[in-house]
């Protein structure tokens, strides 16, 4: 995406904090001392911005965007929600949900719910090449 004052990039993620979830981030291209180019989410985020990124990603009738930092839009693995509730995974205070993952099938249907998740938000982008 080109803004007014730079290009952007949406990057769909899988991250895990305490809990894991599946993003939208907006990341903004910076070229480094030495000429060669990056990209950081450590910058001002306007609601043009967000607007613009948004208007690249499908969203349901009556469903909000989950803007927070560099985020556009986010929901927990394997729940597909917001609430960080359990029974999901906690990464940090390993709770019962965690310790579920040590069993072979709990682990499995954790990295199908994931990649599930993964390929869903992938169908929200608009014009996905």
């Amino acid at each position: 995406m080109q803004g007014e004052d730079g290009k952007y990039q949406i990057w769909l993620r899988f991250e895990i904090d305490s809990r894991p979830f599946v993003s939208f981030i907006i990341v903004k291209k910076y070229t480094e001392k030495n000429g060669g180019e990056q990209y950081t989410g450590e910058f001002n985020k306007t609601d043009e911005i967000y607007k613009m990124a948004e208007s690249y990603i499908s969203k349901e009738e009556n469903e909000e965007y989950h803007r927070d930092g560099w985020w556009i839009d986010w929901f927990y693995v394997p729940s597909g929600g917001t609430e960080a509730e359990d029974p999901l995974p906690d990464f940090k205070l390993c709770n019962d949900a965690y310790f579920d993952l040590y069993e072979k099938d709990n682990y499995d249907a954790f990295v199908d719910s994931a990649v599930a998740e993964m390929k869903r938000m992938k169908e929200r982008i608009k014009n996905f090449v």
